[in-house]
């Protein structure tokens, strides 16, 4: 999804005040292996990105994650954080 929001963002490659803000959903089948033994779910996993025009991706972070067990969506810990370290311009 993207509305065309544009937010500063601070990486240890510096300042970007206009990156653009991205979110994805991410859904995925599992299969899990449970005491009462395996059953289908559905994975999802939300996460925000900035990018900035002829740079790329800035930052990537996961916000939340989710499993569909047995009719309801069941809170997943999940931490991802990506940043760009260090960019150089080109000559």
């Amino acid at each position: 999804e993207m509305d065309g929001t544009r937010e500063a963002v601070t990486v240890p490659a510096g300042d970007f005040p206009q990156a653009l803000k991205v979110r994805h959903s991410f859904s995925f089948p599992v299969t899990l292996t449970l005491p009462t033994g395996a059953t289908g779910s559905i994975l999802t996993v939300n996460t925000t990105q900035w990018y900035e025009p002829y740079v790329g991706l800035l930052r990537s972070q996961v916000d939340s994650a989710s499993l569909l067990l047995y009719g309801q969506d069941v809170p997943v810990p999940m931490e991802s954080l990506i940043e760009l370290v260090e960019f150089r311009k080109g000559e």
